[in-house]
């Protein structure tokens, strides 16, 4: 995995969010470290709608059946009204559901949650519902960044991966960076990234030369065997410390202590959003276990866990 970041987040947060921005970075390092826990979560990732526009080939939801479930504003504010309680810092939309599906609820959503006190907001897209018309509506909304998934440079081979229109995506991006430079906005930060597989993996280096001029960050990240267990490498030592920053909100309001749809399983799902609070859920006995099991290399008691680390290659 490889981050490349040709302009500084960092010091663009800090202008806006002073001390609290600072805080907040100090808390994510401390507790990805596996060495502290906070009282409540740093950070929530949602996905606002079960439903995607795409089938990828390298999608780890690539077998499971969508719900088509889609989260009420009702369920989003009550979230975010305990969030704000208790001083819950940033938030992500979309982690395997494509958000655009549903441009209202998400501008509405954005809106929300920085009225609620959350200073960093992030959306995860496959780009090709990101028209001019929302792209203009985007810039302003309170959005942080906004992450495109691409996989590809080349037409080609982003048919073979995500079966979509290589052309229309990268105009979408290069139509919100153009939008951004009109406005004088620095927000939100355009990151792109690419997730090496067989099918791309000649096209890393031209990937990254073509977005160096007009993104904030590009990411190379790490694929995860979508057989789950296919490929397993045997006695992999590593952690995830996921579940010392975040937790996941599904559309219906149930709460999983990883952004995959892994947490729907009965070993990482934590509980249902109001029957248990976020707090609750932070503190839930089943989660706790997770952070030992995690440290402690032995995650028996989580086979997805088990599973999604042995099946990560970088």
């Amino acid at each position: 995995m490889k981050t490349i970041i040709i302009n500084d987040r960092d010091s663009v947060m800090k202008d806006l969010h002073g001390s609290l921005w600072n805080e907040y970075r100090r808390l994510w390092r401390e507790a990805g470290s596996g060495k502290k826990v906070t009282d409540f979560p740093l950070h929530l990732d949602f996905d606002t709608a079960d439903a995607c526009n795409y089938k990828c080939a390298v999608c780890n939801e690539g077998d499971r059946k969508r719900t088509k479930c889609v989260m009420t504003t009702a369920l989003f504010k009550q979230v975010m009204d305990e969030c704000s309680r208790l001083g819950v810092f940033s938030i992500n939309i979309g982690n395997i559901g494509e958000p655009f599906l549903y441009p209202d609820n998400l501008i509405e959503f954005i809106k929300i949650a920085r009225n609620s006190g959350i200073i960093d907001v992030f959306v995860h897209t496959n780009g090709a519902l990101v028209t001019s018309d929302v792209a203009e509506r985007l810039v302003g909304s309170g959005i942080s960044v906004i992450c495109f998934s691409i996989d590809a440079s080349t037409k080609e081979t982003y048919e073979k991966i995500r079966g979509g229109d290589y052309d229309a995506v990268i105009k979408n991006i290069n139509r919100l960076i153009e939008i951004k430079k009109v406005r004088g906005s620095k927000l939100p930060f355009v990151r792109v990234s690419m997730v090496p597989c067989e099918l791309n993996r000649d096209e890393i280096d031209t990937f990254i030369e073509y977005w160096k001029t007009r993104a904030d960050v590009i990411d190379i990240q790490s694929y995860v065997d979508v057989g789950f267990g296919k490929n397993i490498l045997k006695d992999k030592k590593k952690n995830c410390l996921m579940p010392f920053q975040r937790m996941m909100i599904w559309p219906d309001g149930r709460i999983g202590a990883c952004c995959l749809g892994k947490s729907l399983g009965t070993d990482l799902l934590i509980g249902k959003f109001p029957e248990i609070s976020i707090v609750q859920a932070w503190n839930n006995e089943k989660i706790e276990n997770l952070r030992r099991s995690m440290i402690e290399f032995n995650l028996k008691e989580f086979p997805s866990c088990e599973q999604c680390i042995a099946a990560t290659y970088v």
